[in-house]
């Protein structure tokens, strides 16, 4: 059970760092967690829709300023 806690904990932080990067590039976070089933918050659940995602996001999913793509 403590390395459960202890792997929420790296998950969580690791999370917060993907949101920010993601802010940064100018994305707008509530928009990426739409509850698609390929959002950010699949990750969040352990579901690995990287690739999906990534390439929504490629796509100008979820960014504030569409004219301003900023491809990761």
């Amino acid at each position: 059970m403590h390395r459960i806690a202890e792997l929420h904990t790296e998950a969580t932080e690791l999370m917060d760092e993907v949101e920010e990067y993601l802010i940064s590039k100018g994305y707008d976070i509530e928009a990426i967690r739409d509850g698609s089933g390929a959002s950010l918050e699949e990750l969040d659940y352990g579901n690995d829709v990287t690739d999906k995602l990534c390439e929504r996001l490629e796509n100008g999913f979820g960014l504030v300023d569409k004219e301003d793509r900023c491809f990761l």
